[in-house]
């Protein structure tokens, strides 16, 4: 997410509206066609591999398809330099949608690479990003609420992660933003990310407790917690909490949803948008395709 300018956001968030309200026209048909994408995934996926897939079949693309995140009990598969994959997959592949859990080695893989190299969530902790999770974020604010400059979105959770980490950059990029952080612990944005922010005009606030909060966002961006970790409920979003909020302040979470982060009764209240999120993936992630595929056509 740190590649990218505004300019640069603004136009995938504009070609992803074209997609999702006017689907076949111009560019938008068959951007992929005659091309082979490879999905390069070393950590689990479901959203994230699903909708590139999705994207990629209706741009009339193919998938090639390397897994090595569960290989069979007992199987002793050679460990082959990171450098070499990015060569081999090279001879098979126009794009790579690479997901690694480590930062530097998925900057070894785009190094090697001779296909542009897109990112499906690289790293741990405050190297983290998934900026088509971020534009999928903004994308979808900016579809219900008609703007990105000037919000106040309130970060709760675990914010050392992908998902938190790239949309609050995503947001830095706009004018003004006011992001209130709720966090466990350490689990908080990285120093240099907070810098950055702030060297941008935006305005950071930490709070022990997220309910304070509520009257005065538009976004409550729950960012998930560890699932092995016992937390109280004091980043646990409830049903009594959401009439705290403002009639068209919106709830939004990266998913999976683990244990008690956002209650079920929730998923009810208009504002609780999370799934509609999940969904717009799909024409984000077409957009990023066809900007990388068919940049000129």
């Amino acid at each position: 997410m740190s590649d990218l300018t505004r300019s640069d956001i603004d136009r995938i968030l504009g070609l992803a509206s074209s997609i999702k309200h006017n689907h076949g026209a111009g560019r938008l048909a068959l951007a992929a066609k005659g091309k082979f994408v490879a999905f390069v995934f070393f950590s689990p996926s479901t959203r994230t591999e699903m909708s590139f897939k999705r994207a990629l079949g209706a741009l009339g693309g193919e998938g090639l398809n390397f897994s090595d995140v569960n290989p069979s009990p007992g199987q002793r598969r050679p460990v082959e330099p990171i450098r070499d994959l990015a060569r081999v997959i090279d001879g098979y592949a126009d794009l790579v949608v690479l997901r690694h859990p480590s930062a530097s080695s998925a900057a070894e893989y785009a190094e090697h690479s001779s296909a542009p190299v897109v990112s499906a969530g690289t790293g741990v902790g405050h190297d983290a990003e998934h900026p088509t999770q971020a534009l999928t974020d903004l994308f979808t604010i900016q579809s219900r609420l008609g703007r990105l400059d000037g919000l106040c979105a309130l970060l709760l959770g675990e914010l050392d992660q992908r998902s938190a980490r790239s949309l609050a950059l995503g947001l830095s990029q706009y004018d003004s933003p006011h992001l209130i952080l709720c966090h466990p612990g350490e689990h908080g944005l990285g120093r240099d990310d907070v810098r950055l922010i702030e060297s941008r005009g935006g305005r950071i606030d930490v709070l022990k407790d997220y309910r304070d909060a509520l009257p005065r966002v538009d976004i409550v961006y729950h960012a998930g917690i560890d699932p092995n970790v016992e937390y109280d409920n004091s980043f646990s979003l409830t049903a009594p909490d959401v009439t705290l909020m403002r009639p068209n302040a919106l709830i939004l979470h990266p998913l999976p949803r683990r244990r008690k982060e956002i209650a079920f009764d929730v998923d009810n209240d208009r504002r609780a948008i999370y799934f509609e999120q999940s969904a717009n993936g799909v024409p984000v992630r077409m957009a990023v395709l066809t900007e990388m595929l068919a940049p000129n056509e």
